[in-house]
């Protein structure tokens, strides 16, 4: 819904719509060149799903390149927060990572808390 602006254009679109616990590392791979922009919205927040190093390691072995992640979640509490901090940490750790937004001010009546990083694989 968010990308269809998108979908005229000459931009490569592949979605990953599944949970956490879903993921595989050879559905995460896309063999190309190109700069990589996840998204994840109100997921990595969740206490249901495992935020640990094998889910870490999926998403850093299926990539390279330049990887944007772009990671929002409402402002709930300082626990819900440290999970997107620790998923930051993990790529600022490990590779050449460049925080480009940390906010938790509030859109409107919307509270927000986000992460917004680049990476080099």
């Amino acid at each position: 819904m968010h990308i269809d602006v998108l979908s005229d254009s000459k931009i490569n679109i592949n979605a990953v719509n599944k949970d956490i616990d879903s993921l595989e590392e050879k559905g995460l791979k896309f063999y190309n060149d190109n700069i990589t922009i996840h998204l994840f919205s109100n997921i990595l927040d969740v206490e249901f799903f495992k935020l640990d190093k094998l889910f870490l390691e999926k998403i850093s072995n299926s990539q390279k390149g330049l990887n944007y992640f772009i990671c929002v979640s409402p402002n709930i509490n300082d626990k819900r927060n440290t999970r997107l901090d620790m998923f930051y940490r993990y790529f600022d750790d490990n590779y050449e990572t460049e925080l480009v937004s940390a906010r938790d001010s509030d859109i409107g009546n919307y509270k927000r808390y986000e992460k917004v990083f680049k990476t080099q694989i």
